[in-house]
């Protein structure tokens, strides 16, 4: 950043000085919002699979807001 480091966040890295399993996920998750698959998967192979599921259930929690936002006027 600017030529910073930026120092790791997660608690397991700054404990053991090893990556944990869920290192990497979110730059994953970002990544594929930018449509780069490659590189998605080259930081965890989790996080595209992760981003599908996300994106699978929009469709649902719109829908359910639609209704309750329907029933609201009734009574």
């Amino acid at each position: 950043m600017w030529g910073w480091e930026v120092p790791p966040v997660c608690l397991f890295t700054n404990l053991f000085g090893v990556e944990c399993l869920g290192c990497g996920l979110t730059r994953s998750f970002t990544y594929m919002g930018h449509g780069d698959l490659h590189a998605a998967v080259d930081l965890h192979l989790f996080g595209p699979v992760l981003y599908v599921l996300v994106l699978a259930q929009l469709p649902l929690r719109v829908w359910r807001l639609w209704k309750t936002r329907e029933g609201i006027g009734e009574g």
